[in-house]
């Protein structure tokens, strides 16, 4: 792989290329190039008030834009804060306020702490056709909308909302659906990230799509340039504010630091045993009530506040550090090795002589030492494959790649060859794909009588694509 290393001398300076061996090699940790599977678009490291590292790939660069996937939960999350702030919502008001036909007992602080009880089912390997993530995206969904779809899952066994951890992007969705039923019209709601965040963070060319019902996709569905990712991130890095504007509420910011209460006492199977979830993000915080205690990064800072998103989609920061780091990609399964990552950013700023503060400096990044998790007397026995799953495959197959393919090609701008790549890493194989003039896509597989179709609409460039037809 052909790449540039830039190194940025003073705030906003001019860019210089480095030549030296030393930044070359450690640029190379950075971008992970010689792991199989790694397809890194953008990397920007910035520390107090100037661009460390800059690089794009594959046909990015600072201004292209670049899928979020959960990323995308984030600004979902301080949506809802907004909405609190000016008394729309309450933090302990039950779902069943809003959406009466649903049976979970959870209320809006456990949707945004991924603590619901929803038996929502999170999984991506293979070509995952009974997973709730692709039923709700691609499958049963589109024809109910995502919101509901996923309140109207029945409740976990066992489990107690607000007492456990399991990561759900139907929660996000869920919460989604409720902020649509509390702001009044539907033009005041598709107005609202654009009003409320992107605006004030001067972001001109932000898309957030919707579903088929008109319901923004808070779990995975926002495009932003690599650069309009660091504002987002100098935001989280400045507590909320620009300037003198608060553009996070100062109480949802704090939700946003703390460690969720769940995740302190039962992380469930199926879900990651060390992630330290406060309020649609990530923190660093040790998980003391479960004997994890260090923070899960030793070369990040504690304080740091982490976006992750599926293929490698990384925006930290820490307000403590001034510190900012965004990582874009489309990579296959877990091949970034996000460890070595942060111990290569944590060079690169001391190689710059400037200070960096970590938990563990002296002490190994990875901790397979932690304490296992005892499994709960509420774990589900793993359900085995049905046969009649295999003739779901096609289904997902078409839906995922008219609507990836639509975004790619309207929203992110790629060339049909770059998307057809980059759909290439999540599907075995590719439907023919066929964009109409207005931008709309259609995905066949089979022929004749046995040949079904999925449809997408290309929106916006606000809304951008919504998968419409999925049989």
């Amino acid at each position: 792989m052909n790449f540039v290393v830039f190194v940025v001398l003073g705030f906003m300076g001019t860019q210089v290329q480095a030549q030296d061996s030393d930044l070359i090699s450690l640029s190379q940790s950075l971008i992970q190039s010689k792991y199989s599977g790694v397809n890194t678009d953008a990397v920007l490291i910035y520390k107090d008030g100037q661009i460390l590292f800059e690089h794009y790939a594959r046909g990015y660069d600072s201004n292209k834009k670049h899928l979020s996937w959960s990323m995308a939960k984030t600004f979902a999350g301080i949506l809802i804060g907004q909405a609190i702030e000016e008394g729309k919502l309450g933090l302990d008001d039950p779902i069943s306020k809003f959406i009466p036909e649903t049976q979970s007992k959870a209320t809006i602080r456990n949707l945004l702490n991924m603590s619901s009880g929803i038996a929502f089912k999170e999984e991506y390997s293979g070509v995952p056709v009974d997973s709730d993530a692709t039923k709700m995206l691609y499958m049963k969904g589109p024809k109910f909308g995502f919101g509901i779809y996923s309140a109207g899952l029945p409740n976990r066994k066992g489990a107690v909302a607000g007492e456990h951890f399991y990561y759900s992007i139907g929660d996000t969705n869920i919460l989604m659906e409720i902020l649509k039923r509390v702001s009044g019209t539907k033009s005041a709601y598709d107005e609202l990230p654009f009003k409320k965040i992107f605006q004030p963070l001067g972001i001109s060319q932000a898309t957030f799509e919707q579903d088929a019902k008109g319901t923004f996709v808070g779990s995975s569905y926002v495009y932003l340039s690599a650069q309009d990712f660091l504002k987002f991130g100098q935001l989280l890095m400045n507590q909320g504010k620009v300037g003198n504007q608060e553009v996070i509420p100062s109480e949802y910011f704090k939700l946003m630091q703390a460690l969720a209460p769940g995740v302190d006492k039962l992380a469930l199977p199926g879900t990651s045993s060390q992630r330290a979830y406060s309020s649609q993000i990530t923190t660093n915080r040790p998980i003391v009530g479960r004997g994890f205690n260090f923070p899960q990064y030793a070369d990040l800072p504690e304080d740091s506040l982490i976006m992750i998103g599926h293929q490698g989609q990384w925006v930290i920061a820490s307000p403590s550090e001034k510190l900012v780091i965004v990582r874009l990609g489309m990579d296959k399964g877990t091949s970034l090795d996000r460890y070595e990552f942060f111990a290569a950013v944590k060079t690169l700023i001391r190689d710059h002589q400037l200070t960096y503060t970590v938990p563990r400096d002296s002490n190994p990044t990875r901790y397979e030492t932690h304490p296992s998790i005892p499994v709960s007397a509420s774990k589900e026995k793993k359900e085995k494959g049905h046969l009649g799953d295999y003739f779901k495959v096609p289904h997902l197959i078409r839906a995922m790649a008219a609507k990836e393919y639509c975004s790619c090609i309207n929203v992110i701008g790629r060339s049909e060859s770059d998307c057809k790549s980059d759909l290439k890493v999540s599907l075995p194989l590719l439907p023919r794909l066929k964009v109409s003039k207005n931008g709309d896509v259609k995905a066949t597989l089979g022929s004749g009588v046995f040949g079904r179709a999925s449809k997408a609409k290309f929106i916006s460039p606000e809304l951008g694509c919504t998968l419409v037809q999925t049989r």
